[in-house]
């Protein structure tokens, strides 16, 4: 028996996936989601959760990669990775392409403005409150639900990214979730996403200028900080005299 990962899942299931009901994959991703956790609770133990995917034919340079995040990290991310990977192995291979997707950005002095993080950096939050407020009417999204479909759009794509059908079902699906939990249902996350089109210039000037006010900032607070130059001997030497 499959243990459910939320309660009412049917009700979830239509919520987020619409009349199908939930595709073949979620079931396994609740296990994994229910191993994962059972590992960083203390009741599961690593070797043997790493065993099973050995088994399934993950080589070794993914295993011990595993193990050596597990180990200093204490994250149960990894489950996902392999989880993934042993979806990607089973999955036909004609339907899979490396694509790649650079995103539009603009450039803070060496890195992206996406590299502000929504979600894990001081300034991406602040700027993304920021960006908000400057609206004479307020948007009619809230500033988490924002934030998780910033961070879906940039923060978590990557330069280069491998696609096949099945996991670009589940990227989909897991934006979809993500925007749900932050209670945003399926129907209204296309309004999102659009405005979000529409008023990424937005977002960008206010990026720009809380970067460089932060940039300005520790500029002075280095030269403040800095000790002053001491002076050449001949000088201090008349000092005395």
């Amino acid at each position: 028996m499959t243990t459910k990962l939320l309660p009412d899942m049917d009700d979830k299931g239509t919520a987020i996936f619409g009349g199908g009901g939930f595709p073949s994959w979620w079931w396994p991703l609740s296990e994994t989601f229910h191993r994962m956790r059972d590992w960083e609770e203390g009741e599961a133990d690593l070797d043997n959760l790493l065993s099973d995917y050995d088994a399934r034919g993950i080589n070794a340079g993914w295993i011990e990669g595993a193990h050596y995040y597990a180990s200093r990290i204490r994250d149960g991310l990894f489950c996902f990775t392999l989880e993934a990977r042993c979806w990607w192995q089973e999955a036909r291979r004609d339907d899979v392409a490396l694509t790649r997707g650079d995103l539009p950005y603009e450039d803070l002095g060496g890195f992206p403005d996406f590299g502000l993080d929504p979600l894990h950096t001081r300034l991406g939050i602040r700027a993304v409150e920021l960006w908000l407020r400057s609206y004479l009417t307020p948007p009619r999204y809230t500033v988490k639900q924002v934030a998780a479909a910033l961070w879906n759009a940039e923060s978590a794509a990557c330069a280069m990214s491998r696609f096949w059908s099945q996991g670009t079902a589940l990227q989909q699906a897991a934006y979809v979730a993500d925007l749900a939990r932050h209670g945003l249902g399926r129907s209204e996350q296309p309004g999102l996403w659009a405005w979000l089109r529409q008023e990424q210039a937005t977002l960008r000037s206010v990026r720009r200028v809380l970067w460089h006010s932060y940039v300005q900032s520790q500029n002075r607070q280095e030269i403040e900080q800095s000790p002053l130059p001491s002076l050449p001997r001949s000088l201090s030497m008349m000092d005395s005299l």
